[in-house]
């Protein structure tokens, strides 16, 4: 802080202020005394240019001295400067993932109480704080994130600091990278019907991004395979299918009329006795190639090539009590179905 006549002129060859910032170990300089500066919210943490606005701005907070909130009180320097400046972290890297960034950074010598990550997306606005982890983390990764689109981050280190004005939380400065995300990982729910006779239907998720399903049938089940196997009560049938991941969920729905099907032609078979315990017969229809025998969450148990024998014996011992879906494939490429169910 200086005190003299023209010692802040730009416009005065001999200005004490301006060649003080010039000799490149002065980083800032004010005219102070006419009126007094204040810089006491230097002691907790307040960059400069908060002691400058509370000058200029000053008239009855502090004791001003002559010529308070006039037009010569000018800072000439950098607002920013500090009063405690710690070391932060360094060396931030980014590696690029679907729909995330996978940060890592390395530790300062004196480990702060931990760091903050900031992130944005237009190269004109702030950063955000989005986060923050412990003190010996030096990773983060950040998921979820929109496709076609540029981020940047900044990570900060933080501890207390306790001082003659008081306790404060002080950031330090840290390093910023930009990564540009080309796919995001949204969910993205959706089925479609493998088969479907009169009244049986086999679906099979087609969604995107999931890491698990849920369907929600007319019966009230809701089986979580990538598949199932469905008979069809009279009416609409409304499946839906709630498809998951990390990033949030998706719902799709189909329904499924009885009587409205695009059904294919039916061939008839019967299976007995049904119920049944430890085995069951199966009287096939002519060109039948194949039997399977499918859970109804649709996990297919059994997948056994027919041969001549239009009398088939299947062994279900070793199956538990619940209901199944028996279907014949014919050579033609026509299928039927029909329930099965197990009573021990």
């Amino acid at each position: 802080a200086w005190f003299g006549s023209y010692f802040g002129d730009y416009d005065y060859p001999d200005a004490f202020m301006r060649s003080h910032l010039g000799s490149g170990t002065v980083l800032s300089s004010v005219w102070a005394g006419a009126p007094h500066w204040h810089f006491h919210a230097m002691g907790m943490g307040f960059p400069l240019a908060e002691s400058t606005l509370a000058t200029q701005n000053n008239d009855s907070i502090y004791h001003a001295g002559v010529s308070s909130r006039s037009i010569h009180i000018n800072l000439l320097g950098d607002p920013t400067l500090k009063s405690y400046v710690f070391k932060g972290p360094a060396d931030l890297e980014i590696e690029p993932g679907q729909g995330a960034a996978a940060l890592t950074w390395s530790l300062p010598d004196e480990l702060p109480l931990g760091f903050y990550i900031y992130r944005r997306i237009n190269a004109g606005s702030p950063f955000e704080l989005i986060d923050s982890v412990s003190e010996n983390t030096n990773s983060y990764t950040d998921k979820c994130l929109g496709a076609s689109t540029e981020y940047q981050y900044l990570i900060r280190s933080f501890r207390l600091e306790s001082t003659p004005s008081g306790s404060f939380y002080n950031l330090s400065t840290g390093p910023t990278t930009a990564i540009f995300i080309s796919d995001d990982n949204q969910v993205v729910s959706d089925f479609t019907a493998l088969a479907q006779d009169s009244n049986f239907i086999s679906l099979q998720s087609t969604a995107l991004n999931a890491d698990s399903l849920l369907w929600i049938l007319p019966d009230g089940s809701q089986p979580s395979s990538s598949q199932i196997n469905f008979t069809l009560e009279e009416g609409d049938n409304l499946i839906r299918l709630i498809a998951i991941n990390s990033c949030g969920s998706d719902t799709s729905s189909q329904s499924f009329t009885l009587s409205g099907l695009n059904s294919l032609e039916e061939s008839s078979f019967s299976i007995y006795p049904n119920p049944a315990s430890s085995q069951v017969w199966v009287d096939l229809p002519e060109k039948a190639q194949r039997l399977r025998l499918y859970s109804l969450e649709g996990q297919l148990i059994r997948d056994i090539p027919v041969e001549s024998s239009l009398k088939f014996k299947l062994d279900i011992s070793n199956l538990t009590e619940s209901n199944y879906i028996i279907e014949i494939l014919l050579s033609d490429g026509r299928r039927s179905s029909q329930q099965l169910t197990i009573s021990n």
